[in-house]
């Protein structure tokens, strides 16, 4: 059986003890997860494109606390979101320190044509272009710009 690639939306807040960070030292909590989702993909041969943004409004609580929303894409989707929810949120028996809350969302694919078929598809044409460098005659209107 083949498997699918599925959309997740999921919401990673950090806990009240990482409450006082500031943005940066928040950011090297996700930069250390994407670190370690790399390394455990590239040994499970997972497929994902995943994109993060950084946040510290929250409508609903008045305290605000820095928190990622994160999109995912992937195959297999739900495990990867699952290994992303236990590194962040591992287990009480697990040696490793709690970051926060991880609130996850399925997203119907269809709803997300936008970043499957626009943003992923077209970072991916672009990606290997610059790979092979040949990013292509830039037309005269962009050369315009260029000169301004």
């Amino acid at each position: 059986m083949e498997r699918q690639w599925n959309c997740m939306s999921i919401i990673l807040t950090l806990n009240d003890n990482n409450k006082d960070l500031t943005d940066q030292e928040a950011k090297l909590y996700i930069k250390r997860l994407l670190s370690a989702l790399r390394r455990k993909a590239d040994r499970e041969s997972w497929s994902y494109y995943i994109f993060v943004g950084f946040s510290r409004s929250n409508q609903k609580i008045k305290n605000e606390r820095p928190h990622f929303h994160v999109f995912l894409y992937g195959c297999p989707c739900r495990t990867i979101e699952h290994w992303i929810s236990n590194y962040w949120k591992p287990a009480k028996k697990s040696r490793r320190e709690s970051r926060g809350i991880a609130t996850r969302k399925i997203i119907d694919r269809k709803k997300a044509g936008y970043f499957v078929n626009g943003y992923i598809r077209g970072q991916a044409v672009f990606t290997r272009e610059q790979k092979t460098d040949d990013l292509g005659n830039i037309s005269e209107e962009l050369k315009a710009y260029e000169v301004l």
